[in-house]
């Protein structure tokens, strides 16, 4: 027999006993049938091996371990490392640790084989990219698993590749991370319920291996959606006193910071979120009362209390503001004194001119700023608020006064009409028995009429601003003081008008009327400094308030406009309705008809609205049997209709009636009616 058979026979052996078996256990009498075929193999070689010098003791090598007792730890071992190839290293490993298997190849020292890695979870086999940073400074005989995590939980086995269709797989080492995923709990807090403007801590423990590398402060107005907090700002500042301690300061919070708290920790295993803790911030801003102007001599106090809710943070400052500009007191020169949190009042020392303004004060705490209302400082405004005839046929003239400060003096004069001055009145006298000075109401009382036509009597009030003087005379009483009552009623007009809407108004202020002096306007704060310019422009007067009519449409403030339009009714002035045009008309009348715009088809003038002013002819309607021109307005006309005009110009300035005309209500001018009109149009019975 050759000695190559032989060696072929021991390969046989191994790789049948030993290289391709999944068990190293096999039964007695297989051993012992092997056993005696290896000896028998042995001996043949031993005989070759000798004869060709080689002095090795096979023979002896195999006695001795055939008389060899093994250990159970020996046995363990050579059962798990029965292979060709085999694995082995420390399991259980800490989550972001270093796992390391090596492996030991078992096969004849001059086989040289590929060694790849593969991951085995479960039936799903993946080999291992060894270039991969996760896996970086692996090789042949080694297995590096870096930053061990949960996902890494699997098994891993080697392989030795002979072929490509010759695989030869190593025992199966399974991973198994150790460590959990963090935990946080809010414990306390310095205080849940705050008042607004102080500080408070959140205390919160943290836990879990490995460490959390991520602790990460949350808030939510609601509860629901949580903001991640930037810690590195004035409002928040996290602290940590050892690896499991995490607190955050809140810091002055304020009625944003309200809500609710939570911290999010995470490690290489997952992530966190701990409990909510809900913060309440409580407070207000400060309350102030109503402005009121005392007179001290030469010297005025304006006085506004300041109080606190409960629960609300302290004052933190106080000031009053002239205008837009900040007063302050100690840079002055003794002109002003107050202005602190102890007595936000305001002493203005030596009033007299310069001191005329809008006046506020601003209190100021950790919840925020509030303003009072505007006290205006200025001359004394003079308003008639009746004029009674009584039965002994004496006139009573009621004047209103209003002024800030209060005035010092209120006198009543009279001069003759061929006389330059002024002389005061006696009160005392007969003639003029119920006269008073008495602040706010003066009364003027005439006993004798006729005096209004050879006399002008005056009222002449002083404040420490300045002063004013008022004349009534017989041409007043005869208008029926006709500025007063349009004067009287601009000014309530404007205390109505919404402050929101004033930049409205001067939106359309500017783009409707030709204002002359534009930088005016840019500065009004107020409606009611809109409607100076508007008076001072001509665009609105006594017997004229189409432009304020619209303004109160467009700004939609449908109370005020119909105020003015009640005004415009009671006065007599100018104003217009929104409806369309009628054809108004008594049925069975032979001789003389009124059309007004028969066809409204007709008029097609872009962006002009057309006015109805209609004072005197209420006396030819009723004398037609037609309907009043005050029922005309409210049931048929409330935007489109005539004005006529006379010949002299003037509308409706008389009982004849010129040519027909139409009115622009932003510019105010007449507008002839085109030709095709004046066949449809008969007043009085007169052609137009």
């Amino acid at each position: 027999m050759d000695v190559g058979d032989d060696i072929e026979r021991i390969r046989k052996l191994r790789n049948t006993y030993f290289a391709h078996i999944e068990l190293a256990e096999i039964s007695d009498d297989e051993f012992r049938d092997l056993w005696s075929d290896l000896k028998c193999v042995i001996q043949r070689c031993q005989q070759y091996t000798t004869f060709w010098g080689c002095t090795t003791d096979y023979k002896k090598m195999l006695s001795d371990l055939e008389r060899k007792t093994f250990t159970y730890d020996e046995y363990t071992i050579l059962k798990q490392r029965s292979g060709a190839i085999y694995v082995y290293g420390e399991p259980d490993v800490f989550c972001g640790k270093t796992a390391c298997f090596e492996a030991e190849i078992t096969l004849e020292d001059d086989v040289i084989l590929q060694v790849s890695w593969d991951r085995v979870d479960r039936t799903l086999r993946k080999k291992i990219n060894v270039q991969d940073e996760k896996y970086r400074g692996s090789d042949n005989s080694k297995l590096l698993i870096h930053n061990v995590c949960k996902d890494d939980e699997a098994g891993y086995q080697a392989v030795l590749s002979r072929n490509i269709d010759v695989k030869i797989f190593s025992n199966t080492v399974y991973l198994h991370p150790k460590g959990g995923i963090p935990s946080a709990d809010i414990v306390s807090t310095s205080n849940s319920k705050v008042v607004c403007g102080s500080d408070t801590t959140f205390d919160c423990t943290v836990s879990g291996y490995p460490s959390p590398d991520v602790v990460k402060w949350q808030h939510s107005p609601d509860g629901k959606l949580f903001i991640d907090l930037d810690t590195d700002t004035d409002k928040y500042l996290r602290s940590r006193s050892d690896i499991c301690s995490h607190s955050l300061l809140v810091r002055k919070a304020t009625l944003k910071q309200q809500g609710y708290y939570q911290v999010v920790v995470s490690n290489s295993i997952g992530k966190c979120t701990s409990n909510k803790l809900f913060l309440q911030v409580t407070g207000s801003k400060p309350n102030l009362s109503e402005v009121t102007c005392s007179l001290h001599g030469n010297s005025v106090k304006l006085k506004c209390d300041v109080f606190l809710y409960d629960e609300s943070p302290p004052l933190n400052n106080v000031y009053w503001t002239k205008g837009v500009k900040h007063i302050f007191i100690a840079t002055n020169d003794g002109k002003y004194a107050g202005a602190d949190i102890n007595d936000p009042s305001l002493t203005i020392y030596n009033v007299n001119c310069d001191d005329a303004g809008e006046y506020q004060l601003i209190a100021v705490n950790s919840v925020g700023e509030t303003w009072s209302s505007v006290i205006l400082l200025g001359v004394p405004e003079v308003l008639l608020k009746e004029c009674v005839k009584k039965e002994d046929g004496s006139l009573w003239f009621t004047m209103t006064i209003k002024s800030v400060p209060v005035p010092h003096s209120v006198k009543w004069s009279i001069k003759e009409n061929n006389i330059d001055t002024f002389e005061p009145i006696n009160a005392s006298a007969a003639e003029y028995i119920g006269t008073s000075n008495t602040f706010p109401h003066p009364v003027l009382v005439i006993k004798h009429i006729e005096k209004l036509d050879n006399c002008i009597f005056e009222i002449e009030v002083k404040n420490r601003i300045g002063e004013v003087k008022r004349m009534i005379s017989g041409t007043f009483y005869a208008e029926g003081g006709f500025d007063i009552p349009f004067s009287i009623w601009l000014s309530e007009l404007a205390k109505k008008f919404p402050k929101e809407k004033t930049d409205t108004l001067k939106f359309l202020i500017r783009l409707s009327c030709k204002i002359e002096d534009v930088t005016k306007l840019e500065e009004a704060k107020t409606a009611q400094d809109c409607f100076k310019i508007l008076f001072k422009e001509n665009i609105i007067s006594p017997s004229d308030v189409i432009t304020m009519q619209f303004l109160l449409i467009r700004t939609q403030c449908d109370e005020l406009e119909k105020e003015c339009i009640e005004y415009a009714k009671q006065q007599k002035a100018m104003h217009f309705y929104e409806k369309p045009p009628v054809i108004l008309r008594k049925p069975k009348m032979k001789k003389k008809k009124i059309f007004l715009c028969k066809n409204e088809s007709k008029i097609q003038f872009a962006r002009i609205t057309y006015v109805c002013c209609v004072f005197q002819l209420d006396q030819e309607f009723k004398r037609l049997d037609l309907p009043s021109t005050e029922e005309l307005r409210e049931k048929h006309m409330r935007s489109w209709i005539v004005i006529p005009k006379s010949s002299s110009g003037s509308f409706l300035n008389g009982s004849h009636y010129g040519p027909l005309y139409i009115r622009n209500i932003v510019s105010g001018k007449g507008e002839p009616l085109e030709p095709r009109l004046k066949r449809e149009l008969r007043v009085m019975g007169n052609d137009p």
